[in-house]
């Protein structure tokens, strides 16, 4: 017994669907439903993208029917609204970004047609506001603000944005609080940190406050599920910036530095508990650190080790549940791990390396709704 197709937002699988049996009937077939993810990795170089359905028996990546997907222009970085039913891709070489739509159930990708707009100048990151309404693109020195049009999924800027460092500045990390209240951006140019409070009724972003530099070419940046720090990493002194956060005014004080292997490039936190996870290795072969994190102190206290990963590795996503971390390396592989929930070790789920395609530089999981 199998399952033939999938329900809209939902990964079904057959425990005892095969055996043989006589003269009695049976019994013990068990269909078993859960909320369906999909990892979504941008294949730059080939103009396509790639999705995979999440097994979530054992993490194992199988590319959903049709997969890659062709893109109009080489996507970079990739981001999904809550629902999960539609992405915005940015083209950092033509200045634009552009909507996608994803089947709930297949994991199939499409051009939404008419959504292409321009961005400032070589957009880097992009992310959604909690609520759904607005994007945050980073776009050299830029970061700002897009209101997403509902009924055409069409992203327009709303003109307020600040500069984030100088003339040759790249803001190649933004982070939202969880309140999306507050806007964060990572400059590698100036290594400076911004804080701006955002209108998520309105649209508008205020004007920055600037944390100095806690180290040299930062980047990435991540906002603990309870707002109250966000880090960010410093690629050429191989450390990760601690920042508190003013509750009120979002803006960040440093206060300490954690030591990492050679040239941190991402960092996710586990959705519970205490644990971090840290690229490293830059453009060589890479490798996944584990810290430790104080859930009081929010500082980091240990170094747990390192897991080997694919080369030239620049993302890395953890599920929601905090059981997979994905990373996909620049040329031709997506690695997946099982995290041990209570160690924080990862383990390489079966079948890993996944082959992909060509040029990964962003990677997404995505849960749609029904």
């Amino acid at each position: 017994m199998t399952v033939s197709g999938q329900p809209a937002g939902q990964t079904c699988t057959v425990q005892n669907g095969s055996g043989t049996i006589a003269g009695t009937n049976v019994t013990d077939v068990t269909i078993n439903c859960v909320q369906a993810q999909f990892v979504v990795v941008p294949n730059s170089v080939d103009f396509m993208i790639s999705v995979y359905r999440i097994d979530p028996r054992n993490g194992t990546l199988a590319a959903v029917p049709g997969s890659p997907f062709a893109t109009t222009r080489k996507v970079t970085d990739i981001a999904f609204l809550p629902s999960g039913l539609v992405g915005y891709a940015i083209m950092r070489d033509d200045d634009a970004v552009e909507a996608y739509q994803l089947d709930p159930a297949t994991g199939a990708l499409s051009v939404i047609s008419g959504t292409s707009a321009p961005t400032s100048p070589m957009p880097e990151i992009i992310s959604v506001h909690p609520t759904g309404k607005w994007l945050i693109i980073g776009a050299g020195r830029t970061v700002l603000a897009f209101s997403i049009n509902p009924i055409t999924n069409t992203a327009t800027a709303t003109g307020q944005g600040y500069w984030s460092g100088d003339l040759s500045g790249r803001t190649s990390g933004v982070a939202v609080s969880p309140n999306g209240r507050f806007i964060y951006s990572v400059n590698t140019t100036t290594d400076e940190v911004w804080s701006m409070a955002f209108d998520p009724l309105l649209g508008t972003v205020n004007l920055p406050d600037t944390t100095p530099p806690t180290g040299s070419c930062a980047r990435s940046a991540v906002v603990s599920a309870d707002g109250r720090m966000l880090y960010s990493l410093n690629m050429s002194s191989n450390t990760i910036g601690v920042g508190a956060i003013d509750h009120v005014r979002g803006a960040v004080t440093a206060i300490d530095v954690f030591p990492t292997m050679l040239s941190p490039t991402d960092i996710v936190l586990a959705p519970s508990g205490p644990f971090a996870y840290v690229l490293t290795g830059g453009q060589t072969a890479n490798g996944i650190q584990v810290v430790r994190r104080d859930l009081t102190t929010g500082l980091f206290d240990q170094n747990l080790g390192s897991t080997p990963t694919g080369f030239n590795a620049q993302r890395l996503r953890v599920d929601s549940s905090g059981r997979f971390l994905s990373s996909p390396s620049f040329l031709g592989e997506l690695y997946g791990f099982a995290i041990n929930s209570t160690t924080g070790a990862l383990t390489p789920v079966p079948g890993s390396p996944f082959p992909t395609g060509n040029g990964n530089l962003g990677m997404a999981i995505v849960e749609p709704l029904p």
